[in-house]
């Protein structure tokens, strides 16, 4: 991969007439977003007003995997008090 490869993220989300939202998703999902459940995360207590869906989209760079160089250190022991 190239240092700067970007992914496209897409996230499912609604929002209500009232100002209520909801967004998830995550690179597992399939493609099809539950809708139903986005609505219902919005308001669970009472039907959404005139829910509206969207798409949210960004660009993000693939994070660099990098590695740590270290190394063992052998712990000294305790120096004894009793006397």
């Amino acid at each position: 991969m190239a240092d700067d490869e970007l992914i496209e993220i897409r996230i499912p989300m609604i929002v209500t007439a009232d100002g209520k939202w909801a967004a998830s998703g995550s690179s597992a999902a399939n493609g099809d977003p539950d809708w139903s459940w986005l609505d219902e995360m919005c308001d669970d207590d009472k039907p959404t007003v005139c829910p509206q869906r969207y798409w949210i989209t960004a660009y993000v760079k693939m994070p660099k995997v990098g590695e740590v160089v270290g190394s063992a250190v052998r712990e000294c022991p305790q120096e004894s008090t009793s006397e």
